[in-house]
């Protein structure tokens, strides 16, 4: 983890994130996918709300940091395939209108949801360090 982003990410598997999601502890990162090429991580993150902007934009660039590059399939069926996410200390990230904690942050099932953050992630990275090579939700989708 970087020392810059005040988050702690734990991959862990999509049964034991939909479990968490069940006892409502989850924060799906909702996206229907079908992005064409070249957006970034920016864009990707302003489609939802303010406060979970920063949060995409870590788990962003833990992802690139790691080398991920998941497709949905494996995010849905790997052990390891979605993210745990805590604040630092270990504390809840935020809570929504009815005092739930949210700590965990999946993609709704969604095999292009998957695919369209890994993507923007890839696609930021690639664009700060100079490389031309753009990707879509399809390169991350099965």
């Amino acid at each position: 983890m970087s020392t810059s982003s005040p988050y702690q990410f734990e991959w862990i598997s999509h049964n034991g994130a939909c479990r968490l999601e069940d006892g409502g502890e989850s924060l799906r990162m909702l996206s229907f996918g079908g992005w064409v090429d070249g957006h970034s991580l920016r864009e990707f993150a302003a489609d939802y709300f303010e406060a979970l902007r920063p949060l995409i934009m870590a788990a962003g660039k833990h992802v690139t940091d790691g080398g991920v590059r998941l497709t949905g399939r494996q995010h849905q069926s790997e052990p390891k395939g979605a993210l745990r996410v805590t604040r630092e200390d270990g504390g809840v990230l935020f809570t929504d209108d009815e005092g739930k904690a949210y700590t965990v942050a999946t993609f709704a099932g969604s095999f292009r949801a998957w695919g369209d953050f890994i993507a923007a992630a890839w696609n930021t990275h690639n664009e700060a360090g100079g490389i031309p090579e753009r990707f879509s939700y399809m390169d991350f989708y099965y």
